[in-house]
C-alpha cells in the first residue's frame, strides 16, 4: 500500500529467465530460509510431501499413520515357522507397493544361500509380508524388526522412510540374568523358553523334548542344582519349549565369604535344525551369599543324666522344621555307656532352636542363661534341673513311635554340583542333608578322642583359606584333615596310615572293632523285641550288637518255633550292617503274617562269617487283637474263661477261636459267626450270605477295644 509504512519487499534475489519459445528458465538463486519459498502462477500450492498444483495434490508416498506389527511366530500347515509383519494402511487404494525389509538389532538379515538382504515386495491389497525361520541362522538372541518403506507403483523412485515395527526376541529367553541365593534361604527358580516354536515330527508330541546341559566354572561346589541336564519340553499349545531349573546355594558349613557365579550352558547339537545347530543359551549370573553357622557338640558325654540309670531319653535340639532326640543307653552295657553327639546348624536355623543344645539367638541371653522346656531360665549351676526339663515323657520319643510323615521334611530330590563335563550327586555334596545314623564310640577314651578329631576338623573346614582349588575351580580341603582320619581310632586295636585302619592280629573290619573267630555280641532288639501286626508291618527287626562287621558274609538266622515250643522252620537271611552297634534283620513270614495264628516267637542270631553265631534273642510277634504282651515276652489273651465257662473278661469286637482271632460278625461257612456278646471263644449262631458279602471288607478295619470286668 502506498501509504502503508512497511515495505512491501524485504528481500531482493538476483534471477535470470530464460525465454526458450514455448516455455521458460528461470536460474533462481538459493532461498534465504526455510519458511522462504517462490511462487509461481494463479493456483494453489501443494503442501510440503505432496506433489501437483491447485486441487489435483497427491502425496508423494503413501503415507503410514501407524508402526507396523511383528507378530508371534506362526507354525505353517507344512510345518514351518514364519514370522508375519502387517501393515495397517487402508485396503483398495490403487498405485500402493511396500518394500519390507528384516534387521536383527539394526543389522540386515541376509539370506543365508544368496547372502543378499531379504526383502518383500507388496502391491494392491497385500499388507502382511512373511519371514521364514531359516533366514535366521546366526541370528538368534537378538531383537527382530521390519521395515516398510512405502511408494507409489508409478513413482518408485519417491520413497517414504523405513518405518520400524515393534521388537520380538528370537532365541531362548531366560526369565533372569541375574540370582542371588542365601546359604540360609530357599530354591530359586529359573525359567528358560523357546520364543519360537520348533517343529517335532514325533508321533506323540509329548515326546518332543530335548536336554540342556549345566555347567557351573568357579567352585562347583558352591550351588546345588535338582539335576545337571534338564529336558526342554514342548507345549502343544503354542509349540514352544521350556524348563525351569532350580538352584540353591549349599550348606556347606564353610566361612567363604559371598561368591559371583557364572553359568553356563552346553551348546545345542540334539536339534536337527540348521538354524538352532550349535546355539547356546545365554550365561546366567548367580550370587551366593554365605551365612553364619554354628554347631553343639557332646563328647563321651557324663554331662547327660541317665547313664548309670535305666535308658533316658532328652530332646537334644529342635527347630521348627526338624527336632533330633537323643538316647542315653543302659547302664548294663559298658560299652554302650559313653556317647558322643556333634550337630552342625546352618543360617536358617538362627532364631528358631530350643533343647539341650540351647538357643541360637541374634540376642543371646546376656547372664547366658539356659532357657529349660517350662520356660524357666536356669543358671550354670543349675544344669541337672535345665537337663531334666528336656527329658521326653515315656513314649513320645522318635525311638518310641515312628514320627508321622510330615510334606515339608519329605525329600523330593537330591541336589547335585554340576561342573564341566562331571556330574557329583553324591548326599552331602548338595544341599538337602541325607538323614545319618551315628554310632556310640566304643571306649571312653575313644570317643573323647574322636570328639577331638570332630571339633578340630569342622574348625579346620570352615577356614577356606587353608583350601586349595582344582583346575576346574573346585575347592579341595587339607588332605591331612580329610584322608588322614580312621575311623573310631582303629578301635585301639591297630594302626591309622593315611586314612586305613591296618589292623592288629586277631581283629578286623575297617575301624578293627570286630575280633576274628568271636561271635557277635547280642545286646537287644529294638523295640523291646515285641512286634504288633496292628500298628507295623513286621518285616524286619533291629538288632542292637557289638562284633559285628559290614561284609557279604552278614546275616540273620530266624527260628520260627510252634505255640508248644517245637522248631517250626529255620530261615538265614542277610543282614543290612546299619553302623557298628546295629544290624537290621529281615523277618521272614510267619503264622501271624499269614494270618494263621495270634501269637509266633522267633529266635534271632547274627554271624559275621556264617559260622559262629551269637546268642539268641526272642522276638514275640502277635496279633493286638486278642493277645496282649508285655517287655519280656509273655502274652497273654484278651478273652479269659472261669471253670464253669463263663466269660470274665472279654474284648466287645473279636473272639478267639481254635487259636484265631476274628472281627465281630465274621462267618465261618460251616459253623457260624463270631458274635462276643454270646460267645467269646466260639462259633454263634448260624452264618447269613447277605452279611457274609462284607466281612472280609470289616475284618480290616480297626478295632476300639473296650474291657468288660
Amino acid at each position: 500500500m502506498p501509504s502503508s509504512p512497511v515495505k512491501c519487499c524485504n528481500h531482493k534475489l538476483p534471477i535470470r529467465v530464460k525465454n526458450c519459445g514455448n516455455f521458460y528458465v528461470y536460474y533462481l538463486s538459493r532461498a534465504p530460509g526455510c519458511p522462504a519459498a517462490y511462487c509461481a502462477g494463479s493456483k494453489r500450492v501443494c503442501n510440503v510431501g505432496s506433489t501437483g498444483t491447485g486441487t489435483n495434490c497427491k502425496d508423494l508416498y503413501p503415507k503410514l499413520t501407524t508402526f507396523p506389527k511383528l507378530g508371534n511366530p506362526e507354525v505353517t500347515q507344512n510345518n514351518k515357522v514364519r514370522f508375519p509383519c502387517t501393515i495397517d494402511y487402508p485396503k483398495g487404494e490403487k498405485d500402493v507397493s511396500f518394500e519390507v525389509t528384516w534387521t536383527v538389532d539394526g543389522h540386515e538379515i541376509l539370506d543365508p544361500l544368496t547372502h543378499q538382504p531379504v526383502v518383500s515386495v507388496l502391491n494392491g491389497d497385500s499388507r502382511t509380508a512373511y519371514l521364514d525361520d531359516d533366514k535366521l541362522q546366526g541370528n538368534l538372541d537378538k531383537n527382530l524388526r521390519c521395515n516398510v518403506t512405502s511408494y507409489h507403483t508409478s513413482t518408485p523412485g519417491l520413497r517414504s522412510d523405513s518405518v520400524p515395527s515393534n521388537p520380538y526376541f528370537v532365541g531362548f529367553k531366560v526369565s533372569t540374568d541375574s540370582v542371588v541365593v542365601d546359604e540360609k534361604g530357599g530354591e530359586k527358580k529359573i525359567t528358560i523358553e523357546s520364543t519360537i516354536p520348533i517343529p517335532c515330527n514325533a508321533l506323540n508330541q509329548y515326546d518332543c523334548k530335548f536336554p540342556i546341559e549345566v555347567h557351573q566354572g568357579k567352585d562347583p561346589t558352591d550351588l546345588s542344582w535338582q539335576s545337571c541336564t534338564y529336558d526342554l519340553k514342548k507345549d502343544p499349545v503354542d509349540g514352544k519349549y521350556k524348563t525351569t531349573i532350580t538352584v540353591k546355594a549349599t550348606r556347606d558349613f564353610l566361612t567363604d565369604h559371598d561368591k559371583l557365579h557364572e553359568i553356563a550352558f552346553e551348546p545345542l547339537f540334539s536339534l536337527m535344525n540348521p538354524v538352532w545347530m550349535g546355539y547356546n543359551i545365554s550365561h546366567i549370573h548367580i550370587r551366593t551369599l554365605d551365612s553364619d553357622v554354628t554347631d553343639c557338640t557332646s563328647s563321651g558325654d557324663p554331662h547327660l543324666r541317665g547313664l548309670t540309670h535305666k535308658k533316658s531319653i532328652f530332646r537334644l535340639v529342635q527347630e521348627s522344621k526338624w527336632q533330633a532326640h537323643v538316647a542315653t543307653p543302659r547302664g548294663t552295657h559298658e560299652k554302650d555307656g559313653y556317647l558322643t553327639v556333634h550337630i552342625q546348624a546352618p543360617a536358617d536355623d538362627k532364631g528358631h532352636t530350643e533343647g539341650l543344645c540351647g538357643s541360637w539367638s541374634n540376642t543371646p541371653d546376656p547372664d547366658g542363661a539356659l532357657e529349660g522346656k517350662d520356660g524357666v531360665k536356669y543358671t550354670d549351676k543349675q544344669t541337672n534341673q535345665f537337663t531334666n526339663s528336656w527329658k521326653l515323657p515315656p513314649g513320645t520319643s522318635m525311638f518310641s513311635q515312628i514320627p508321622k510323615p510330615e510334606a515339608h521334611l519329605k525329600v523330593g530330590h537330591q541336589y547335585c554340583s554340576c561342573k564341566q563335563k562331571v556330574v557329583d550327586c553324591t548326599k552331602g555334596k548338595g544341599a538337602n542333608n541325607p538323614n545319618k545314623r551315628y554310632a556310640d564310640g566304643d571306649l571312653f577314651t575313644i570317643s573323647h578322642m574322636n570328639a577331638y578329631d570332630m571339633v578340630c576338623q569342622t574348625e579346620v573346614m570352615k577356614d577356606v583359606t587353608r583350601y586349595r582349588y582344582s583346575a576346574d575351580g573346585e575347592p579341595i580341603p587339607p588332605t591331612e584333615i580329610t584322608s588322614g582320619r580312621c575311623p573310631d581310632q582303629c578301635s585301639r586295636q591297630g594302626t591309622c596310615i593315611r586314612g586305613v585302619c591296618h589292623c592288629n592280629h586277631g581283629y578286623t573290619s575297617v575301624d578293627c572293632s570286630v575280633r576274628v573267630g568271636v561271635a557277635p555280641q547280642v545286646h537287644r532288639l529294638r523295640g523291646d523285641g515285641l512286634c504288633d501286626i496292628r500298628s507295623q508291618q513286621c518285616g524286619s527287626i533291629n538288632v542292637v550288637a557289638e562284633n559285628i562287621m559290614d561284609s557279604n558274609t552278614l546275616s540273620c538266622k530266624m527260628q520260627l518255633f510252634n505255640e508248644d515250643g517245637t522248631l517250626h522252620n529255620e530261615v538265614s537271611t542277610k543282614g543290612e550292617f546299619i553302623n557298628f552297634l546295629e544290624v537290621s534283620c529281615p523277618v521272614p513270614p510267619n503264622s501271624v503274617t499269614l494270618g494263621t495264628s495270634p501269637t509266633q516267637t522267633i529266635k534271632v542270631s547274627l554271624t559275621n562269617d556264617g559260622k559262629v553265631y551269637s546268642s539268641v534273642m526272642n522276638l514275640k510277634v502277635y496279633d493286638s487283637r486278642c493277645y496282649q504282651c508285655d517287655n519280656g515276652g509273655k502274652c497273654s489273651t484278651k478273652v479269659s474263661m472261669t471253670p464253669d465257662v463263663t466269660i470274665v473278661i472279654m474284648v466287645v469286637d473279636t473272639c478267639l477261636i481254635n487259636g484265631k482271632c476274628y472281627m465281630k460278625d465274621e462267618q465261618d461257612r460251616s459253623h457260624g459267626m463270631c458274635d462276643p456278646a454270646k460267645n467269646a471263644t466260639g462259633w454263634s449262631g448260624t452264618p447269613t450270605a447277605v452279611k457274609g458279602l462284607d466281612r472280609a471288607e470289616k475284618s480290616e478295619k480297626s478295632t476300639h477295644c473296650t474291657w468288660i470286668v
